[in-house]
């Protein structure tokens, strides 16, 4: 949960360099309300729930999601599952008026599972950093 949702904002630059420039908190404590800001697409991301406690966050994805989105809503809650632990991923697409977002979606989506993958692989190999 730590690194997914609590400290994206430091493991993800470090590890999807490529990707992702820098990922900096702009408004807030890093709880609820906090707002982040991405830089690859100058994406805005506000922390809408961070339950740690029930290893739940939901954020929204909510300026410079493109010109067919208004917003993205993620949610992520992780659950104990035998030796380790499963990620439950939703993602809420919504489209301005009249948009076709269905290649957006599929994009998003694919985007989204290698972010995760690269989280995983991390965590995976490094099972001390949010111990």
């Amino acid at each position: 949960m730590d690194g997914l949702a609590v400290d994206s904002h430091n493991l993800l630059p470090q590890i999807a360099p490529d990707s992702l420039q820098s990922y900096d908190i702009v408004e807030g404590d890093g709880g609820a309300g906090t707002i982040k800001h991405l830089k690859f697409t100058s994406v805005k991301d506000r922390v809408d729930v961070l339950d740690t406690d029930n290893h739940y966050c939901k954020h929204t994805y909510f300026e410079g999601v493109g010109e067919k989105l208004e917003s993205v809503v993620y949610e992520v809650k992780v659950e104990a599952s035998g030796e380790g632990s499963v990620a439950k991923f939703t993602s809420h697409y919504h489209a301005k008026d009249g948009a076709d977002i269905d290649e957006l979606v599929k994009s998003g989506e694919k985007k989204t599972g290698g972010f995760f993958k690269l989280v995983e692989a991390h965590l995976l190999a490094n099972p001390s950093v949010y111990a």
